[in-house]
This record gives structure tokens, sequence and C-alpha cells, in this order.
């Protein structure tokens, strides 16, 4: 075991405004005809109940090239959960819709944002954290005809999505994965 870890100022901690606060959103992703992303926000202060949270909206944001593009996924009706010991959480349902993945590019990754509003006109945004149900699942698409949307975590934990549309896209896509299989099986030098 290691040494006990020193004890934490918070003085003054009461004092920071709320939409300042780290607050976690966390996804679970279900799969089905479309995907519908469960979400929960948990007050890791006990700061966020009296401002009573109420909706939540999501965003992609595409994460490659110049131009920051952002794409609104949907927005839900927050509902308190039953009294959670280490403060209050809030859920709500958001369904995916899928067209807002394809941008007309073989290929885009997009991060997962989340505005957390509450009644007293607040507002927090943070990246929303990967919860279960991650995988990969090609579906039918109207502009490409065939699609692939993998829901990851990223190596800090938040939520994105690969989407790869058409035969061009998935073709890069597997050519990736086959140039890292073969990476992988080289004999050591």
């Amino acid at each position: 075991m290691g040494r006990p870890h020193p004890p934490v100022d918070l003085s003054g901690f009461a004092d920071i405004p709320v939409a300042e606060l780290p607050v976690e959103v966390r996804a679970t992703v279900r799969a089905g005809r479309r995907s519908v992303l469960d979400v929960t926000v948990r007050d890791l202060y006990e700061r966020l109940r009296p401002g009573r949270p109420h909706r939540i909206e999501l965003e992609l944001r595409d994460r490659h090239g110049e131009a920051v593009r952002v794409a609104g996924v949907g927005t839900g009706v927050l509902h308190e959960e039953a009294v959670d010991p280490d403060g209050g959480s809030w859920s709500a349902a958001i369904a995916l819709d899928n067209t807002l993945l394809s941008t007309g590019e073989p290929f885009t990754v997009w991060d997962v944002w989340a505005l957390v509003h509450l009644r007293d006109g607040t507002h927090l945004e943070t990246k929303v954290a990967a919860g279960v149900g991650l995988g990969r699942r090609v579906r039918p698409d109207l502009r490409h005809g065939l699609a692939l949307a993998q829901f990851h975590a990223t190596a800090s934990g938040s939520l994105a999505i690969r989407f790869a549309g058409g035969v061009n896209g998935v073709r890069e896509v597997l050519d990736a994965r086959l140039r890292r299989r073969r990476a992988g099986s080289r004999p050591a030098r």
C-alpha cells in the first residue's frame, strides 16, 4: 500500500460559480433501429441540485479539419433519479439521428459534448464520458448506401463516434485495420 494522500484544501470551493464546476455526464449506447444515448448527469459536489438541472443538449464536434463543425444531436428532459448516496443524479434518453454523422466525407470522427441546462438559467458544458454499449454498427445510409458507425472511448475516456460512409469510407477503415494488423505481426528485429 502506498502512503496516504495529503488532505486537499477546498477553501473557496463554495464560491466557484456552478457553470465552472466539473460535472460528470456519461452516456450508455443502446443499439437498435436508431442509436439511443442514455445519459446520466452526476452531481459530484452537491452543488447542482439547488439549480435544478432540467434539460440536456448533446452536440457532435468534428475533431478534424480547420473549421470546427458542430451538429446538434438532440435534447432530452432530465429526470432526477432515486436518491444517490454520492449526491444527485439525473438521466435522459436521446435518440441519435444517424444522418448527422454523415458529412459527405468518407471518414469523420466526432466528439460528443453535453450542455446541461439548470432552471436557474445556469448551464454547464463538458465532454461526455463513454459508458457501456460501445462498438461498431453497420447501417444503411441514404447518402452513402452503407455506413459504419463506431462508438468508442478515447484515451481520456470520452465518448467519440467514428463514421465511415459508403464503400470508400468502409474501405478506408478496413485498410487501416489491415495495416495495423500487419505491423503488429512483423517479427521483432
